[in-house]
């Protein structure tokens, strides 16, 4: 039986990751770029999202985060984000973002 046990602990991570990709993918229209993609936009305001996801749920946290800070900054009338780097603390994921409008100025396109 551990076989079994190997497959569905592989079938779980699988799921977790599943959800965590999709999270982040419903707020159309808002795009992650860096500093060079945002050079003639104007920023928003800064972003904040969180999660209770942690540990070893990180990925997960990480994707709940993300699509909170997405979906305050869609509030705002962003087009654009750029990810900043924040120190994290036991018990939960944080992310932030700043947040900027950039309608007709060619982006650049880079994942973070």
């Amino acid at each position: 039986m551990p076989n079994l046990k190997g497959l569905i602990f592989l079938g779980s991570v699988a799921s977790f990751t599943a959800c965590a990709s999709g999270n982040v993918l419903r707020v159309a229209g808002i795009k992650s770029t860096d500093e060079s993609g945002i050079s003639q936009c104007k920023y928003l305001d800064t972003v904040y999202g969180t999660s209770g996801w942690y540990g070893v749920f990180t990925e997960k946290g990480l994707a709940n985060a993300r699509a909170s800070a997405f979906e305050k900054a869609k509030t705002l009338g962003a087009t654009d984000v750029v990810w900043i780097v924040i120190p994290q603390h036991h018990g939960s994921t944080d992310v932030a973002a700043k947040a900027y409008h950039c309608e007709g100025v060619p982006k650049n396109d880079a994942k973070l």
